[in-house]
């Protein structure tokens, strides 16, 4: 009898109830589309979404922009950053610390070679720096008013991407084979200029180790 009334009120409910239909939406812009907000999903050039990996943050730098990172001999990673000249380390454990402040409001480029010593430059007007235990000194100041990129060559040379009124110097004491890459583009900027010439100086050194192999 209780099972016969309890029906019976679910079904004056279920039929006191609005109806419900389907609706259609069509996104097809980039106003549409913009909207949106990934969650675990990435979208790619052709428009196909596709599983992202998972993002941890793994140190914040409270820096306006970094422009490189490399990575030591023991797993420690390196960011050079500006607009205040500031070269960071993050150890293994995740620990950060400011390792050096330059002079000059931009760290565009640092390399770091096998041994741990880290080279950064400063722009602009800048120079290279050797930075070693924590401590820094002068290395060399290509007279140039930005260097871009830094890349260490597989026998240990040091190579520097610079702009505006680049110049092909000569080798600097205690530096072994120094290359100044030149790259000038009117109208480009930063960004596009340092990729360019990280590029090529990419480019460069893979010849290089070919050439010895």
């Amino acid at each position: 009898m209780k099972f016969g009334r309890a029906l019976a009120v679910l079904c004056i409910v279920a039929g006191a109830a609005p109806g419900s239909t389907s609706g259609v939406w069509e996104l097809n812009s980039y106003s549409d589309f913009i909207k949106g907000k990934f969650d675990g999903v990435s979208l790619g050039r052709d428009g196909r979404l596709s599983l992202a990996p998972r993002l941890d943050t793994l140190f914040a730098s409270e820096q306006p922009v970094i422009w490189s990172v490399v990575t030591g001999p023991d797993g420690s990673l390196y960011t050079a950053t500006g607009h205040r000249g500031r070269v960071f380390k993050i150890d293994p454990a995740g620990k950060s610390s400011v390792l050096w402040t330059g002079d000059r409001p931009e760290i565009f480029a640092i390399a770091i070679d096998k041994r741990g010593v880290l080279y950064a430059a400063s722009s602009p007007d800048g120079r290279i720096y050797r930075i070693e235990n924590g401590k820094a000194q002068e290395y060399f100041n290509p007279k140039t008013k930005y260097i871009w990129s830094l890349a260490i060559a597989p026998d240990g040379a040091l190579y520097a991407g610079t702009g505006e009124g680049g110049m092909d110097l000569p080798s600097a004491p205690l530096m072994g084979t120094f290359l100044i890459c030149c790259l000038w583009g009117q109208g480009w900027i930063g960004g596009h200029a340092g990729g360019a010439i990280g590029w090529l100086l990419s480019l460069l050194l893979e010849r290089v180790a070919g050439r010895e192999a």
